[in-house]
């Protein structure tokens, strides 16, 4: 559960990010990759509903999402 959003990306990248993409590229594309699925979590939080699961799996993504964030905010991402 821990990690998804993070092994997603990496998944992405490796299908979507030129091999040859200049480093700012890559940096920005992964901004943009965890505002979506920030803005998805925002927005399943808010349609509620859930499972016990899928609450705790929205908590787990949202754990990474705030952690990328403050990698970001720090200048490490």
């Amino acid at each position: 559960m821990e990690n998804d959003v993070d092994q997603a990306w990496d998944e992405y990248r490796r299908r979507v990010v030129p091999l040859d993409a200049p480093a700012m590229q890559v940096v920005e594309t992964r901004r943009a990759f965890y505002a979506g699925a920030a803005a998805l979590v925002k927005m399943a939080a808010k349609a509620g509903g859930m499972t016990p699961y899928q609450a705790r799996l929205l908590a787990a993504f949202q754990r990474e999402i705030e952690r990328f964030q403050a990698q970001v905010e720090s200048g490490r991402a």
